[in-house]
């Protein structure tokens, strides 16, 4: 559904979905072509030149969709991916990061997370959550620290 809008609304539109596991990969992969999406599926294990063929098939518009594992968090180079959706968890807040970092590199982007309740990918969700909000207290401690340094300094300079 999201995508069909997607679809509608934009022109020139990206899609990563990340999954935990190849199989899956294949399979969502099989059933957005069935749909009629142009999709295609970045695996590790897979030989380097074919994942950099399927990112470039992605940065071209030649597919719309690119299904990933864990080898498509890091590294990749895609200008513009309007929507990163998270097909299954991960417990990893860095790894929650790197994955929304798909999107919203040089515009917004949009994420969306799937969570079936009572299930791992629930535990995993809010754990995550968790963790984040723990990085994000401790960014806010270390900027307030280092404005404080910064000012005292300055007034050490100017006494």
């Amino acid at each position: 559904e999201i995508l069909e809008e997607l679809k509608n609304q934009e022109k020139d539109w990206k899609c990563l979905i990340f999954t935990n596991y190849r199989n899956t990969a294949k399979y969502l992969t099989q059933k957005l072509s069935q749909k009629g999406y142009k999709a295609a599926k970045l695996i590790g294990h897979a030989k380097q030149r074919e994942q950099i063929e399927k990112i470039r098939l992605l940065r071209q518009g030649i597919i719309n969709i690119l299904v990933a594992t864990q080898v498509g968090e890091e590294g990749l180079d895609i200008p513009k991916c309007n929507l990163v959706i998270f097909y299954d968890n991960v417990p990893s807040a860095v790894r929650k990061i790197q994955r929304l970092g798909r999107t919203a590199r040089s515009h917004h982007g949009k994420a969306v997370i799937l969570v079936a309740k009572n299930t791992i990918d629930e535990v995993y969700y809010w754990k995550a959550v968790t963790k984040l909000a723990k990085i994000k207290k401790t960014l806010e401690k270390l900027s307030k620290m280092k404005s404080i340094r910064e000012e005292s300094l300055l007034k050490y300079m100017t006494t």
